[in-house]
């Protein structure tokens, strides 16, 4: 047999060998990158979706607030006409995200007998949580202020908010 007749089914064997190389690893590298781009796309929809919830929990939270403090304000009407003819005690007003309770304090001093009472409420149930009272009114701001700071720091051990 001639070895001329074997040159060119050789060439072309070759040709078509390093062709069909050249083909596939172009096509592995055009697949890594279209997978590497989707990647990429679901990493952005991802952090969309988690910006797109933090906005939906955000605004959740401030409607939850504003709620609470529609509460704490109807709370604080009702302390007025049941202190009606006393000295109402400043209120306070606050929500607790985690266990999502609003909390209401208020209060107030019965001038004729000297008697007075705060109170730390759930606003939505209206039940009172914690009450301080007495019949000797001495220096009220102070002490209920710190009495609730103190609630408001166990509370937080409690739930960690």
């Amino acid at each position: 047999m001639d070895k001329s007749k074997l040159v060119l089914p050789a060439i072309i064997l070759t040709a078509s060998i390093i062709v069909g190389g050249s083909i596939l690893a172009s096509q592995v590298i055009k697949q890594s990158s279209i997978e590497k781009q989707q990647t990429i796309k679901i990493a952005e929809d991802r952090r969309t979706e988690e910006a797109k919830n933090v906005k939906e929990q955000q605004a959740e939270l401030e409607k939850r607030k504003a709620e609470c403090q529609r509460l704490c304000d109807k709370r604080a009407m009702e302390d007025k006409e049941y202190w009606s003819g006393a000295m109402v005690f400043e209120t306070y007003c606050k929500y607790d995200f985690v266990s999502a309770i609003c909390y209401f304090s208020g209060g107030g001093k019965a001038i004729k007998d000297n008697y007075w009472e705060r109170y730390i409420k759930n606003a939505e149930t209206n039940q009172k949580l914690k009450i301080a009272w007495g019949a000797d009114y001495v220096d009220k701001n102070e002490r209920w202020t710190n009495y609730i700071n103190d609630y408001w720091k166990e509370h937080e051990k409690i739930f960690g908010f």
